[in-house]
């Protein structure tokens, strides 16, 4: 789940993107939630240890208290909590928290501030103009996407419309955010690029066996919006075969979807495995990989499995079918769809030899789209850009 590949031997890169070269940045991320090491915070991991790499000074800002810290220590990435930067919106706490922030800025003297997430987006950008320091907003999904309650998208709509010309480049992670930018008019184009998530890559012995059986399928996410695990346990009800299901990951909805599960007769064929750091090792024993969700933006989970050769069935939301091609690379199910989830499931479930064409396809769809080299290499453009003030990343 933590695991990242070295850029040590990453030639053209390092003399490209080194210190050597662009001189000794001083660059801080900034994220709200620290009681999870999500999608979020593991892309953060890996630009902040792959800039330390290269040569370049790394700071990691964050809201609360939870393992986040820890692995971040674990990695030697310096870091510090933000008391004030909390998840709702709070007035009088936000204030502080721009206080608190720009304080902080004027002692470490960044040259670069990159947030994550939509709440560290909009403290750092506030904060950003008052102290002078460039800021560079990745949009891990906006608060305003598809999916989410409508009075929340309104207000959220509203505030990034305010903060978006704050932003010196704003990264989307998937096309469809670019799209949702662009449509609700967040901000001048000219700042917006696309650049889509991407892992290193993994040893051979870490790669799945599709076409094994029993069909274990796995699910490694959250258990709390917008993951749908209820919608995936209605549809196990009717998948026959040999099969198991494994969920990974913990939240405030896994007690709920425990006791779901035995109502429904399933708890003999699930597994909870709870909050894991060892997902690649879980993966190479999975023949199919799963995420149902009511909205996304382009999760981690979906490219981890691909790396490891596995079909992937998930929802049609948010860019997700910028990395699944559906009856190529795995299946697309609409939102809700529980019918469909559940002859998707089981048309893979019964045939090794689809689960087999479609976790080769995925692979070399994440060796061409998704590897850590591909975001690392354009993430460092859209920095040099927006600390020299040029038009962003080519999309």
């Amino acid at each position: 789940m933590h695991t990242l590949s070295t850029v040590a031997d990453r030639g053209s890169l390092l003399d490209q993107f080194s210190a050597t070269r662009l001189g000794r940045l001083r660059i801080v991320h900034v994220v709200t939630r620290s009681d999870t090491v999500a999608g979020v915070q593991r892309h953060i991991l890996d630009i902040a240890k792959s800039l330390q790499d290269l040569g370049h000074e790394v700071f990691v800002l964050f809201g609360g208290e939870g393992p986040f810290a820890d692995v971040l220590t674990e990695w030697g990435i310096p870091h510090r909590p933000l008391t004030f930067l909390t998840r709702p919106i709070r007035p009088h706490l936000d204030l502080l928290a721009v206080y608190e922030m720009a304080r902080i800025l004027r002692v470490y003297g960044p040259d670069l501030v990159c947030a994550h997430s939509s709440k560290a987006g909009i403290i750092s950008r506030i904060t950003g103009r008052l102290t002078g320091i460039p800021v560079v907003f990745t949009v891990h999904g906006w608060a305003f996407t598809e999916g989410i309650p409508r009075s929340q998208r309104m207000l959220y709509r509203c505030v990034e419309r305010l903060a978006g010309h704050l932003a010196g480049r704003i990264i989307c992670v998937s096309e469809h955010s670019r799209q949702l930018a662009l449509t609700s008019r967040i901000c001048d184009p000219d700042k917006l690029c696309v650049i889509r998530n991407g892992l290193g890559a993994v040893p051979n012995h870490l790669k799945g066996d599709p076409g094994a059986s029993p069909v274990n399928m796995i699910m490694a996410a959250r258990f709390e919006k917008p993951k749908d695990h209820r919608m995936i346990l209605k549809a196990l009800t009717a998948v026959r075969g040999n099969w198991r299901m494994h969920f990974v990951g913990d939240g405030p909805e896994r007690h709920r979807i425990e006791r779901l599960a035995a109502q429904l007769g399933l708890d003999g064929r699930l597994r909870f495995w709870g909050v894991r750091d060892d997902v690649p090792e879980i993966l190479k024993d999975m023949q199919v990989a799963v995420l149902i969700s009511n909205w996304e933006a382009l999760p981690y989970s979906i490219i981890e499995a691909m790396r490891a050769g596995l079909p992937v069935v998930a929802s049609e939301v948010g860019g997700v079918d910028e990395a699944v091609k559906d009856g190529t690379t795995g299946f697309l199910v609409p939102r809700g769809a529980e019918d469909t989830l559940r002859e998707r499931l089981q048309r893979l479930v019964e045939d090794p030899a689809l689960r087999v064409g479609m976790g080769a396809a995925g692979g070399k769809r994440y060796q061409s789209y998704f590897t850590l080299d591909r975001m690392l290499e354009k993430t460092l453009e859209t920095y040099a850009s927006a600390l020299n003030g040029s038009n962003g990343a080519n999309r």
